[in-house]
């Protein structure tokens, strides 16, 4: 069976391995990763330094590969500055992990999208929420929303105030204030099955961020943060590797 034009999806890392199988069985593949590759959990009996060599691994893993695209996640961004909550933050490898992660910025963006099966599909770290967009003041025309989601981040490193702007909204799901969260922050339990909180300029959603086990997959949206990378096929159905 030919795979050559399905794409592969890892969602949260947090210094879990599963990626290097994904990347064994489909190297040339389209491959995204939806962001969080540091700050393990302590009961999954990862230890910060096993995640971050695990980090190093994966980063020089891409500087190889022009095939995979990185996207930032809330994790990520609390390494420039206060973007909300610091969950399980690295204390002691602040230096190292920002200096990893601003190596890679020219890799990274907050949202990429795809056409498959005719249809756009939207990934990025957390859903992209109606009231989020009205909030923000942003555009829902898609190609015009990546532009301005990823222009943020262009100076991470030296000026992170736009990106702060447009993306620390924590909702209260994640111990925050906001009434909703940012592409960055929004939490699975803030949507319904069909989707309908996600701005409707958007054809299909695939995100990570809230843990969820299996992964939850509806016709407009898809969790799939559930420690495992996925196939996204071009009938627009995904497989788990």
């Amino acid at each position: 069976m030919d795979y050559n034009n399905d794409i592969i999806v890892m969602p949260d890392i947090h210094g879990r391995q599963f990626w290097r199988r994904a990347v064994e069985l489909y190297p040339d593949a389209d491959t995204i990763f939806l962001g969080d590759y540091h700050d393990p959990y302590p009961a999954e009996g990862i230890t910060n330094e096993e995640s971050l060599a695990n980090l190093r691994e994966l980063f020089d893993y891409v500087k190889s590969h022009d095939n995979v695209h990185l996207l930032m996640g809330n994790h990520d961004l609390n390494y420039f500055a206060d973007f909300g909550k610091k969950v399980r933050y690295d204390e002691k490898n602040t230096r190292t992990i920002r200096s990893l992660l601003t190596e890679m910025l020219p890799r990274m963006t907050i949202a990429t999208t795809r056409i498959v099966s005719g249809k756009t599909v939207f990934f990025s770290h957390s859903p992209v929420l109606v009231d989020w967009v009205k909030d923000a003041g942003v555009s829902d025309d898609v190609p015009t929303l990546v532009k301005t989601l990823n222009d943020s981040i262009k100076n991470l490193d030296t000026d992170p105030s736009e990106a702060v702007k447009l993306l620390r909204y924590v909702p209260s799901y994640r111990g925050g204030e906001a009434p909703f969260g940012s592409p960055t922050w929004a939490d699975v339990r803030e949507l319904d099955n069909d989707g309908k909180q996600i701005i409707d300029t958007i054809d299909y959603s695939i995100f990570a961020h809230t843990r969820v086990n299996p992964p939850r997959i509806t016709s407009r949206w898809a969790d799939l943060d559930s420690q495992r990378a996925f196939r996204l096929t071009q009938e627009l159905k995904l497989i788990v590797i």
